[in-house]
């Protein structure tokens, strides 16, 4: 399983994020808890807050969703 992930600061303090797939990862399924959407093999979801505290918590939920998925 390969997950990517990209972090972009945009307008008004606000952090984009696209989720990237190649295996069995579903990046729509990792995003959708965020309010994100998408597909299986590319998705997005943006946030409030600073980079630093978006990157911790999707990287956390991307850590648990593989730790859940790995079979």
């Amino acid at each position: 399983m390969r997950l990517a992930l990209l972090f972009r600061q945009i307008a008004n303090g606000r952090v984009k994020v696209s989720f990237r797939s190649m295996g069995g990862v579903d990046v729509a399924d990792l995003a959708h808890p965020f309010g994100g959407g998408g597909h299986q093999k590319a998705a997005g979801a943006s946030f409030e807050g600073s980079i630093a505290d978006v990157q911790e918590r999707v990287l956390a939920a991307a850590r648990e969703y593989l730790r859940a998925h790995s079979d």
